[in-house]
Parts: C-alpha cells; structure tokens; sequence
C-alpha cells in the first residue's frame, strides 16, 4: 500500500481508483491548486508554501493524471463563469471526460444568447459581443450617420469633432449606439422629449423602432 498506512488514506485512494471521477473532480483539485497562488507572505519562509504546492500537484497527477492545456482551458472557461450561467458548468461538472473546448465555449455562448432572449439577462456595454458577432446572432443594422444632434447628445468641444472624436465615443448601454454620454439615461432614442422636435421629427421612425425593440 506503499504511504497509504491509515484507513482514511486507503479509503479516498479506493475511491479514486475504483470510482468514476467526473470533470468536477478535476475543478476541485485544481481549485485547492489556485488558492495557493500568491499564498506566500513577503518575508515568508517559503519552505511550507512550497511543500503545500508540490504535494497538491503531486495529489492531483496520482488522484488524476497529467494536467493537459486542454484541460486547463476548459477548467478557466467554467470556473467561475458567473451566476448567470450555471447550465453549461454544471453539464460539464458532470460528466467523466472534458469537452472540447470548441464545444464549450458554443455551450456558453448558446446559453448567453437563449437567456438574453428570455429577457433573464441584461449584457452591459462592456461584457456585450460586438454588433455584428454572427456566432451569437446579435447582428443589429448598421448604424447610419446622420446630422450631428444638439444638446444632450453633442458636446460642444473641439475634442469630440469629427471622427477622431466619435472614436472616443462610448457605447450607448441603452441603445448600442456610439455617442456623447454625460450621465445615466442620457439617449434620446429613450429618451426622445428631451430632444429638439426637429430631431425628434427627423428621427420619429429611428425612435419607434426603439420603442418596439424595447418591449
């Protein structure tokens, strides 16, 4: 039995031999792995924290086998994906050998999308895919230019003149638009009232549009 000299030990080996292990085994493991990362102090002897990494790793190879990089993709492609999507970690977590990672990520994606169109997720400006992303079906029409609108959605700086100024543009979390924002809520597709009634006249199809995308 080699070190195993206790019943504990002989037990979780047995177990381990003679029991299925899942992709969950593997996320554990390699959980224990990361939360040593970073785990010595400055000034620290590193004699402790380098025999708590050696032996978890050593655990693992036994427990496991060789750590390969398709493994390890697949680990940080689930681990922590968030509370949104749950449906694809927990297919994965359960089964005895990884996917590939071509299929997970289509699995994350794939879910991304049925829950956005459920309306059980909203993407923020930064986390949404570009526009015309065709893997995620979130193709939008192209966005035409028009004539530069007034206040609230010009400013009136030399910086913003032009196209290097639209390149410092943010993208409208409302609308999904590039312009002007100088506070939360300021679009005037939904906002319209607050737009010049010549834009508003100009603009009338542009914001109902929005108004049935909206509902």
């Amino acid at each position: 039995m080699g070190s195993l000299d206790d019943l504990k030990s002989i037990w979780e080996r047995l177990k381990v031999l003679y029991v299925e292990s899942t992709c969950g085994t593997w996320v554990k493991e390699l959980n224990t792995m990361v939360k040593l990362i970073g785990g010595r102090k400055p000034g620290e002897n590193p004699e402790e924290w380098m025999r708590k990494v050696i032996t978890t790793a050593r655990s693992i190879k036994d427990n496991l086998g060789d750590l390969n990089m398709d493994i390890f993709m697949a680990y940080i492609l689930t681990v922590n994906l968030g509370d949104d999507l749950t449906a694809t970690t927990t297919e994965t977590y359960r089964r005895s050998e990884w996917p590939t990672v071509d299929s997970i990520r289509t699995s994350i994606s794939e879910e991304y999308q049925s829950k956005l169109n459920a309306g059980k997720t909203k993407p923020t400006a930064a986390a949404r895919p570009d526009n015309e992303d065709p893997k995620l079906n979130l193709t939008t029409s192209r966005k035409r230019r028009g004539p530069r609108l007034s206040s609230p959605h010009k400013k009136h700086d030399s910086d913003n003149d032009g196209e290097n100024g639209r390149k410092g543009w943010h993208i409208c979390p409302i609308c999904g638009n590039k312009h002007p924002i100088r506070e939360e809520g300021d679009c005037l597709l939904a906002r319209p009232e607050t737009a010049p009634a010549g834009w508003r006249e100009k603009n009338k199809d542009k914001i109902e549009a929005f108004k049935k995308k909206s509902q």
